[in-house]
C-alpha cells in the first residue's frame, strides 16, 4: 500500500453498516437497446434500490436515485435514474476517456466480483455519456488508471431526470483468481445542481467493507480464470519488401479443467486503418502458462499502432481482450546480448571471459542472398572491434574476447548491405555495451538471480519502517536499510544503504508528479533525479536506490518511470534501482529489484487466510518479463499491518499472526525471491510486529545465506504440484525451503535425497524428521511453510516460543480489571466519534479508533494510526464507548493524552436511561494521565467530551495547530 497515500485514504470517514441489504441482480430475457432511456420491460420489471446517504453522513440524499441490474449470458446491465428538478443546471463537460468526470454529475460504479474484499472495478459516466474506467487493488488502497475495461455507457437527459444505461461484457473480469456466486458493488452519485451533493449506498466511496452484495448473477465465472498479457508485436520481413507484425501473448489457464481456446489479433494504424490475423488454435492444461504465436498481419505504414488481443472459446464467446499502444518500426534486425546479461555492463567483479550475443534478421532467407552483415563495437572516439560477415543467416552468434575491449561505454552496431555494399533501409540496430572500471561497492545481478557486491553474493534483508519504529524493529540481522539525505553516514559497518533520495525528496518539486503522469519527463525533471544519484553514488555502503513505491496509486505512468530509471542508470551503471510495484506488475521494466507485495487478506473470520497471492502475482510478473533481456529480481515485502485499520479491506481484518508472517516469508523464499523488506512502520501496537518482525530478521538471515548458496547437486521431488521449493547447499549442509501453494492441507512426501541424509531437522519448529531410503514426508497446512536442514539447527528461537513471547505482551497489555481492554476491532467495546480523525496528516478512519482501548498507552505509534485527534479549531468534540456486555458496573476512567493537549474535559455515562455528568477538570493542560474517580455506576455506555485543548508542545512543519489527542482509554469497577 502506498505510503505517502494512506493519509488520504484514511480521510475518508466511516459509519455503521446498512445491516446487511443486498440488491437483486435478474436475469434479461430479450435484449436492451443501450439509450439510456430504461424503457424496456426487462428494467421496469427489475427490483429499484433506491436508499442513498450523502457522502460522510448517514442523512438521506437530496434526490431519488433508482438502480437496477441485468445480466444475461455474456454481461452485466446497470441501469440508473437521477431525479433531478434542475435539469437544465446539469454540469457536463466534453472530456476524454479517462479525463476528470468527478467534478460533473456522474455515477460511480464500483464492482467486486465473487466478494474479494480485496479488488475491485470503477467505472463511471457523466450525463454526456463519457467514461472513466480504473482497477483497484489491496482493499482499494492500489489503483490502476491505466487499466481499461471494454464497456458500453448511454445516458438520455429527460425533463427532471437524466438515466443511464452501462453494459459491462464479463471479460472484462478475466482473471487467474475470476470468482462465481454474490458480487459486491457501491453505487454513487456526483450531483452538481445546487446545491451540489455526492452520495452513495452507504454514504461512503471507495470503503470495500461498505459494499452492498448483489445477489442473483448466475454467472459461471470459472471460464474467465485466464492469465492474459499484452500482445507484443515483432517485425518480420518478406519478400518484395513486404512488412509484416508477429503478434504473441502469454496466456495462463487457471480454470479446474484443460482447455482449448481461440486468439486473434488486429492493429489499428493511427489512420484508423485495421489489419487483422486469422484465428489460432491452441491448448493449455490446467495451470499451464505459455506464448501463443499468432500469425503474422501484414502493415504498409510504420507508426504507433492500437495492438489488440482477444480470447475466446470454441463458440466464439468472448473470454478476454487486452490491448496496447506499440511503436511499430521497421527494423527486421535485432542484437540479442547474452553476456553481459545484466544492464548491457561488464563489471570487473564478474570475471567475463567473452562478450556474447547474436544478430537475428526476421526475413525470409531469398532476401539474404548477396547481402553482407558488418558488425562493431566502438563509440564515438573509436571501434575496439569490427567483423563483416558472408554469407548471411538469419541468426549470426558472435563471441568476442573480454580482455580485448578496454573500460568504456561502446555501442554494438549491427548493419546489413546489399551487394553493393549500400546499407539497406530500415536494416540497422544497435545496443549499448558498457565496459565498466571497478568500484568497491559495485552491486550486480547473477545469471542465477543471486545479487553480488564487489563479487560476493548477498542476501537483501532488510525493511522498511519509520524513524520511530527503527527502534523496535531495527536488528543487527539487517543487512540494508533506508537511507535519507546523507544519513548512510551513520549506518554501522557492514550495512548497506539503499538511498531514498528519490521516492522522498523529488516527487513533490515542481512539475515532477505532472510530467510523470504524463509519460515523459523534460531535461529539467531528470536532471532532478540525475542530483539525486550524484548525491550518493560514491557513498562507500551504497546498495541501491529506491525510486517509487506503488507508483500506479498517483496515476503514474509506466514510461516515465523506465524513462527516469534509464537516467539514473546512466547516471551509475553500479548501483540497482529497487521499486515497489502493485501486484499487477505495470512497472517492473523500471527497475532491477521489485519489491513484490501482493498483501493478502488476513480475515479473523476464516479458518486459513489464502496467501497464494504472494506467488501467483510473483508468477505474472515472470510471465511478463517472459525471455526478454531485462529480466527483474523480485525480493519480498509482508504487510506489517492491519489493512483495516486504515479502512481498506474486509472489516473482518486482523493483524496476521506470527505463524502466517512466517508463512508468507517461507512462500516468498521458496517461490525463488531474493530478499526481504517487510513494510512494519505502523504496528508498533501489535506484538506480532514488534516481536514477530525481529525474529524473522534473524532467521530471514540464516536463510539467506541458503538462498544465496549454491543449488544441491541432487534436486529433491515433491509427491504435490503445488509445493514450491528451493534445495540450496548452505556451508556444506543441505537446506530445503518448502511452501504450500494451495489452500489444500496434506501430507507431501520430498524424494531423491541422497542416501547418506538419515534425517532432516525442521527450522523454527524444534523438531526432526528421520529420512527413509531418501525420501521423508511432512504435513503443510493450507499456505504453510517448512524449512529443513541436514545441519545443525541454528539457535534461532522457535515458532512456539515466539508466540509466547507475543502471548505474555498481550497479557501485559491488558491491564488487571481493566474493562475496555480488547485485542481486535469492537470485541469489547465499540467505539465512535464526533471526528474520526486519527494522526497528524488529518486522515482519519473510525476503523482504528478500536486502538483507544488495545491497552498500549504509549504516546507514539508508528504512523500515528491508533489514536484519536480533534479537528483543529472544531471543539467541543466527544468520544462514545458502547460496551458490548452491559450493564457495565463502571467507577473509575482513565484517560490518556497526547503530549498534555487536553485542557477542559468531562465524563459523562448513560445509566437508568440517562446522560450524568460525573467528571470535570476545567484544566488538564499538564496531565499525561486524566483520571475520573465516581460512584460505581450500571451503565450501558459512556462519553469523554473534550471541551478545549492545550497549546501544542510543538509545531506540525512550522505551524502552531491547536488540537486535542487522546491515546489510551481504560476503564474499572473502583
Amino acid at each position: 500500500m502506498n505510503k505517502m497515500l494512506l493519509a488520504a485514504i484514511c480521510a475518508i470517514l466511516s459509519f455503521a453498516g446498512l445491516g446487511g441489504e443486498a440488491l437483486q441482480a435478474q436475469q434479461l430475457n430479450g435484449s436492451i437497446y443501450l439509450d439510456g432511456k430504461l424503457d424496456e420491460p426487462a428494467w421496469k420489471e427489475a427490483p429499484a434500490y433506491t436508499r442513498f446517504f450523502k457522502a460522510g453522513t448517514q442523512t438521506p440524499a437530496r434526490s431519488r436515485t433508482e438502480v437496477r441490474i441485468l445480466f444475461d449470458l455474456n454481461a452485466l446491465y446497470v441501469g440508473i435514474r437521477c431525479s433531478e428538478p434542475a435539469i437544465h443546471e446539469l454540469v457536463v463537460r466534453d472530456t476524454p476517456r479517462d479525463g476528470g468526470l468527478y467534478q460533473q454529475d456522474c455515477l460511480e460504479i464500483m464492482l467486486d466480483p465473487g466478494v474479494s474484499k480485496e479488488r475491485y472495478y470503477h467505472f463511471m459516466v457523466n450525463a454526456a455519456g463519457q467514461q472513466y474506467d480504473a482497477f483497484r487493488e489491496q482493499g482499494g488502497g492500489i489503483q490502476n488508471p491505466f487499466w481499461n475495461g471494454v464497456w458500453t455507457a448511454k445516458t438520455f437527459i429527460g425533463k427532471d431526470f437524466w438515466s443511464c444505461e452501462i453494459r459491462i461484457p464479463f471479460f472484462n473480469f478475466c482473471s487467474r483468481d475470476a470468482s462465481s456466486g454474490d458480487w459486491e458493488i457501491n453505487v454513487c452519485r456526483g450531483q452538481r445542481t445546487n446545491p451540489r451533493e455526492d452520495s452513495s449506498f452507504s454514504g461512503e466511496y471507495h470503503k470495500m467493507d461498505k459494499f452492498l452484495t448483489v445477489k442473483g448473477i448466475q454467472t459461471d465465472m470459472t471460464p474467465y480464470r485466464l492469465d492474459v498479457e499484452n500482445p507484443s508485436g515483432k517485425i518480420r520481413l518478406g519478400g518484395g519488401e513486404r512488412i509484416f507484425v508477429e503478434n504473441s501473448a502469454a496466456v495462463g489457464n487457471f480454470s479446474g479443467k484443460e482447455r482449448t481456446l481461440l486468439a486473434d489479433c488486429w492493429l489499428t494504424a493511427p489512420d484508423g486503418q485495421v489489419y487483422t490475423s486469422p484465428q489460432t488454435r491452441f491448448t493449455l492444461k490446467n495451470g499451464e502458462s505459455k506464448t501463443v504465436v499468432l500469425p503474422k498481419t501484414e502493415i504498409r505504414k510504420q507508426g504507433k499502432y492500437l495492438n489488440s488481443l482477444r480470447i475466446t472459446d470454441l463458440s466464439g464467446k468472448p473470454l478476454a481482450y487486452r490491448d496496447v499502444i506499440q511503436n511499430i518500426l521497421f527494423s527486421p534486425i535485432s542484437i540479442r546480448l547474452t553476456v553481459p546479461w545484466y544492464r548491457h555492463s561488464i563489471f570487473e567483479s564478474q570475471e567475463i571471459k567473452t562478450v556474447e550475443f547474436a544478430v537475428q534478421l526476421a526475413m525470409e532467407p531469398a532476401m539474404l542472398k548477396d547481402k553482407s552483415l558488418e558488425i562493431s563495437i566502438g563509440n564515438a572516439e573509436q571501434t575496439v572491434w569490427k567483423k563483416t560477415v558472408r554469407p548471411v543467416l538469419p541468426i549470426q552468434q558472435f563471441t568476442v574476447p573480454n580482455a580485448e575491449i578496454p573500460h568504456g561505454r561502446y555501442t554494438i552496431q549491427a548493419v546489413l548491405k546489399d551487394e553493393n555494399g549500400r546499407k539497406m533501409d530500415f536494416c540497422e540496430a544497435a545496443q549499448p555495451l558498457w565496459k565498466l572500471p571497478f568500484k568497491a561497492s559495485e552491486v550486480w545481478k547473477g545469471q542465477d538471480g543471486r545479487w553480488f557486491i564487489a563479487g560476493k553474493p548477498v542476501f537483501i534483508n532488510s525493511l522498511w519502517t519509520s524513524g520511530y519504529g527503527e527502534k523496535f524493529y531495527n536488528t543487527p540481522a539487517h543487512n540494508m536499510l533506508m537511507t535519507y539525505h546523507d544519513k548512510w553516514k551513520n549506518l554501522n559497518p557492514g550495512v548497506y544503504a539503499i538511498s531514498a533520495n528519490a521516492i522522498f525528496g523529488i516527487l513533490k518539486k515542481p512539475g515532477v508528479l505532472k510530467g510523470l503522469q504524463s509519460g515523459s519527463l523534460d531535461k529539467k525533471e531528470l536532471d532532478l533525479y540525475r542530483e539525486s544519484v550524484r548525491a550518493d553514488r560514491n557513498a562507500p555502503n551504497l546498495f541501491c536506490y529506491y525510486l517509487a513505491d506503488e507508483p500506479s496509486s498517483l496515476s503514474i505512468h509506466p514510461d516515465a518511470l523506465v524513462q527516469v530509471y534509464e537516467t539514473m542508470k546512466e547516471e551509475d551503471p553500479w548501483h540497482p534501482v529497487m521499486l515497489s510495484d502493485s501486484p499487477r506488475n505495470e512497472y517492473i521494466l523500471a527497475c532491477d529489484i521489485n519489491v513484490h507485495h501482493p498483501y493478502p487478506n488476513t480475515l479473523r473470520s476464516v479458518k486459513a487466510n489464502d496467501c497464494t497471492p504472494i506467488v501467483s502475482a510473483l508468477d505474472s510478473g515472470k510471465v511478463k518479463l517472459g525471455s526478454g533481456y531485462h529480466q527483474t529480481s523480485f525480493i519480498f515485502m509482508d504487510m506489517g499491518f492491519n489493512k483495516f485499520d486504515f479502512g481498506l479491506g474486509d472489516k473482518d481484518g486482523r493483524i496476521a499472526t506470527f505463524d502466517e508472517f512466517r508463512d508468507h516469508m517461507l512462500m516468498g523464499l521458496a517461490a525463488g525471491m531474493k530478499g526481504l523488506m517487510p513494510f512494519i512502520s505502523s504496528s508498533t501496537c501489535y506484538p506480532e510486529c514488534v516481536i514477530g518482525f525481529p525474529a524473522l530478521a534473524r532467521e530471514g538471515a540464516w536463510l539467506g545465506e541458503a538462498v544465496i548458496g549454491p543449488d544441491t547437486p541432487f534436486r529433491p521431488k515433491a509427491d504435490f504440484d503445488k509445493v514450491r521449493f528451493i534445495s540450496k547447499d548452505r556451508q556444506g549442509d543441505t537446506v530445503i525451503i518448502a511452501s504450500n501453494v494451495s489452500m489444500n492441507a496434506r501430507k507431501v512426501v520430498f524424494s531423491g535425497l541422497p542416501a547418506n541424509i538419515r534425517k532432516v531437522n525442521v527450522i523454527g519448529e524444534g523438531r526432526s524428521i528421520e529420512v527413509k531410503d531418501g525420501a521423508f514426508a511432512d504435513f503443510f497446512k493450507e499456505c504453510q511453510g517448512h524449512a529443513y536442514t541436514t545441519g545443525k539447527l541454528p539457535e534461532l528461537p522457535t515458532e512456539a516460543e515466539v508466540n509466547a513471547q507475543i502471548e505474555a505482551a498481550w497479557r501485559k497489555l491488558a491491564k488487571p480489571g481493566n474493562l475496555l481492554f480488547q485485542r481486535y476491532k469492537d470485541d469489547t467495546v465499540r467505539i465512535t466519534a464526533s471526528s474520526a480523525f486519527v494522526n497528524f496528516s488529518n486522515g482519519g478512519a473510525e476503523s482504528a479508533l478500536w486502538h483507544l482501548c488495545d491497552g498500549d498507552t504509549r504516546p507514539e505509534k508508528g504512523y500515528f494510526l491508533q489514536f484519536w485527534s480533534s479537528i483543529p479549531g472544531k471543539l467541543p468534540a466527544w468520544i462514545l464507548f458502547e460496551p458490548k456486555k452491559t450493564p457495565l458496573t463502571v467507577g473509575r476512567i482513565v484517560i490518556y493524552p497526547y503530549e498534555q493537549s487536553i485542557k477542559k474535559i468531562n465524563v459523562e455515562i448513560f445509566a437508568n436511561g440517562q446522560w450524568k455528568k460525573v467528571y470535570e477538570n476545567a484544566d488538564a493542560s499538564g496531565l499525561d494521565r486524566i483520571e475520573a474517580v465516581f460512584p460505581p455506576k450500571k451503565i450501558t455506555k459512556f462519553r469523554i467530551n473534550v471541551l478545549s485543548a492545550a497549546p501544542p508542545k510543538r509545531k506540525l512543519r512550522d505551524k502552531e495547530v491547536i488540537r486535542a489527542r487522546i491515546v489510551e482509554v481504560e476503564a474499572y469497577g473502583k
